[in-house]
């Protein structure tokens, strides 16, 4: 039996060693039953996530015995990310224990041996160069993971079609392993217990929050005429047999979609270094062009939609005297979803996952959250005041400039303050910043017409019709076309329908 951990001479052998012994459990992934992430987004603009993984301790060779006899064991839980170090991670058991974590040293060693003693034991001739290259990958950098990936692959292939499916199976699961080692390593939680106990352990860390990778959707996502989606990586889904996936939306956002990308099996290639060919000038102008039509006409569907779905609301409730009255929130699926299907419910605050027996390596969560329409509602409402009060000064203009000049000066210089009074919020999430930005600017544009218009009277000495006027109109006509793009603003974007089982739409009668 085991001795003590802290009699090992050296532990860092003896870990291999174990990790070499229980390298099936790589491969027969029965004992892990449940895992559940839970996502939210913290001021600091990182987004924290809570995993719980309920499993069984499967009969394996334990690392030692702690003091009061029971087994220690170091269990293949998940992987994480080699590089950059996962900010703020806490490792603990069910009882909220903190569970002590291998050195990165230590845990790349262990990885190594346990990927080496998974691999088949064909092709014997070069048995020793694929376990160096298998070696290579668990405790190199990232440079160094792909090129002895690439290398294992080349020296494989010269083998593979001679090998038994026995063993063909085994290197194309090596190689799965292998495409996820490259850039992580796996995690080995310390257990404590005794073999067929039921257990859970709890870790958290935080990542930074992923903007949209593409500048357009960024900018539309600033005005709040497009949701701004971000995908989130998830490794090895199916080391699990049930997955449970959470979201919260952070104070004053919203989430407008939610949905699990499901990935495949492929070991990843080595990114080329050949540089990207420029488009040119040309090039670019095209392709800008090609973006802006797509974006317009998109624009322009969900502007149809938005209006036509407001209007059968507020119709509908004033029909039938139901205005003010809040459906529940809750999924009413008829149908439990198959295997390896994805469940989905949306709420607007928290949406729900859920995939029995996935068969998919990683998965990416993809949620698109927008700003809440009461954060757009103060400045489009003031834009709209703001418009509607230039037009009558422009109306207005000859009384204003023969005798109530200095009064059009104070009115007009008042309207700014209230505007900011309406739509500047102290305190609110750095995230609804960065969702409210272009809002914001085109409310700071608006609030600076009445300014302007004000600074155009007063640098006239004797102010006429002529000379004010026109500055007036182009100034009235800029104050519309700001109230209207808070308009899309307010309407846009469309709330996704809500998703049930492979996808489809619930119908209406089948609604929460």
């Amino acid at each position: 039996m085991p001795a003590v951990e802290g009699d090992l001479a050296d532990l860092r052998l003896r870990l291999a060693e174990v990790a070499s012994q229980n390298a099936s459990l790589l491969k027969d992934r029965g004992w892990l039953h449940r895992r559940v992430d839970s996502m939210d987004f913290t001021d600091g603009l990182t987004v924290r996530v809570r995993t719980s993984l309920d499993f069984t301790i499967p009969k394996c060779v334990p690392l030692a015995r702690d003091l009061s006899g029971v087994d220690v064991y170091y269990l293949p839980i998940a992987i994480l990310a080699k590089w950059p170090p996962l900010m703020a991670f806490d490792l603990r058991d069910e009882r909220g224990i903190p569970v002590p974590l291998l050195t990165s040293e230590r845990n790349r060693i262990v990885d190594a041996a346990a990927l080496t003693e998974m691999a088949p034991r064909n092709p014997s001739a070069v048995a020793l160069e694929l376990k160096g290259h298998l070696a290579n990958v668990a405790k190199g950098d990232r440079d160094m993971a792909f090129a002895a990936a690439n290398d294992l692959s080349e020296t494989l292939a010269r083998y593979f079609d001679d090998l038994s499916p026995e063993d063909k199976d085994g290197w194309r699961e090596v190689k799965r392993l292998v495409g996820m080692l490259m850039e992580n390593s796996l995690l080995w939680a310390r257990v404590r217990g005794m073999p067929y106990q039921r257990r859970i352990v709890k870790w958290q860390y935080e990542a930074p929050a992923i903007p949209h990778l593409l500048l357009w959707r960024r900018a539309l996502g600033a005005l709040r005429w497009r949701e701004t989606e971000s995908v989130y990586p998830i490794a090895r889904i199916d080391w699990t047999q049930n997955y449970h996936l959470q979201v919260h939306a952070p104070p004053g956002l919203t989430i407008n979609s939610v949905d699990l990308i499901l990935g495949g099996g492929t070991t990843p290639a080595r990114p080329s270094t050949a540089p990207d060919q420029p488009l040119g000038v040309m090039g670019g102008v095209r392709e800008l062009a090609m973006r802006v039509r797509i974006e317009t006409g998109k624009l322009r569907a969900e502007i149809a939609t938005a209006i036509s779905r407001r209007a059968r609301k507020y119709i509908g409730a004033i029909a039938e005297g139901d205005i003010g009255e809040d459906a529940p929130l809750r999924p009413r699926y008829f149908a439990e979803p198959g295997r390896g299907k994805v469940y989905r419910w949306n709420a607007r605050q928290r949406a729900y996952l859920y995939i029995a027996r996935p068969k998919v390596q990683f998965a990416g969560a993809r949620i698109g959250l927008k700003a809440h329409s009461h954060e757009i509602a103060g400045g489009y409402a003031a834009s709209v005041l703001l418009a509607i009060v230039m037009t009558t000064f422009t109306i207005a203009v000859a009384p204003v400039t023969r005798a109530h000049s200095d009064a059009a000066v104070t009115a007009l210089l008042i309207v700014p303050l209230l505007m900011g009074y309406l739509v500047f919020r102290p305190g609110e999430h750095p995230l609804v910043r960065r969702h409210m930005a272009g809002v914001r600017l085109l409310v700071l544009v608006s609030g600076a017409i009445p300014v302007i218009a004000a600074i155009v009277l007063l640098i006239h000495r004797h102010p006429s019709v002529a000379n004010i006027l026109p500055f007036w109109i182009v100034l009235t006509i800029l104050a519309w076309l700001i109230a209207g793009a808070l308009t899309m603003s307010w309407l846009l974007p469309n709330r996704k329908e809500e998703f049930g089982e492979m996808g489809e739409a619930i119908p209406a009668d089948r609604r929460p």
